[in-house]
């Protein structure tokens, strides 16, 4: 596996990561430097495509591929095993398709870790938590349970591996950001954000409950102080990688 040795990219590598999608196009050279220290600190390689730089929201965030968090999980040596994605209560993908069930409504995984005694940490998510709508969704409407899987098996391996693997997001997981910067596009009247709104917003620690809770406020969606209060406070949870 090729990895990151210097902190610098020549030009070369800058512009075969920018044609390859992995670093977007224009981004400032100061973005650049940061995003090839936090490969060398991770020891990801975004040739082989384990990380990558996103632009969102004006920023840049750095976000890993589902192999990238495996590779971090691996060098703990603690790691042990994923298990193969669950649908709706344990059901395999064929069980569902066999069904006629062709979207899941909930993916689970079972990590499993060795730290003197074998351990194992499950997690399940909900498809109305990430599925990013219709505009985004194109490759979730495609591989339904596979973009669902991935999310559970994030989830899961954070539980497992807070502190290697804290903070650090696959782009299946931030792709329903998007959907709370967007305005309704109906005619409302404008709602005031109340003191209890913004205390709510400000008091949250993970940035998944953040977003599903968000997502569900659509009476504030056309409320600019609160998209931007959330988007703020989505930017502040993920500082860890965000740029």
């Amino acid at each position: 596996m090729e990895t990151i040795q210097k902190v610098s990219m020549s030009q070369t590598d800058i512009d075969s990561l920018t044609q390859a999608g992995i670093i977007p196009k224009g981004t400032p050279p100061e973005q650049v430097a940061i995003f090839a220290s936090v490969c060398r600190e991770r020891n990801l390689s975004p040739f082989s495509k384990q990380i990558y730089l996103i632009p969102r929201g004006g920023k840049y965030t750095i976000q890993t591929s589902i192999d990238g968090l495996r590779v971090i999980a691996e060098r703990t040596g603690k790691y042990v095993a994923s298990s193969d994605y669950s649908f709706n209560e344990g059901k395999t993908q064929f069980e569902m398709l066999k069904e006629g069930l062709k979207i899941p409504i909930t993916a689970t995984v079972t990590v499993t870790k060795a730290n003197g005694h074998t351990g194992t940490f499950t997690a399940t998510v909900n498809w109305d938590s990430y599925y990013p709508g219709d505009s985004l969704g194109h490759l979730w409407k495609k591989f339904p349970f596979l973009m669902l899987g991935k999310c559970a098996e994030a989830l899961a391996l954070r539980k497992a591996f807070p502190e290697a693997i804290g903070n650090i997001y696959i782009d299946e997981e931030m792709q329903q950001a998007e959907m709370v910067i967007e305005p309704q596009k109906i005619e409302t009247a404008k709602v005031e954000l109340s003191d209890t709104v913004k205390e709510m917003i400000n008091g949250f620690a993970n940035v998944d409950a953040l977003m599903n809770w968000s997502k569900n406020q659509t009476h504030l969606h056309t409320n600019e102080d609160f998209r931007n209060m959330v988007k703020e406070k989505r930017s502040e949870l993920v500082k860890g990688v965000a740029l």
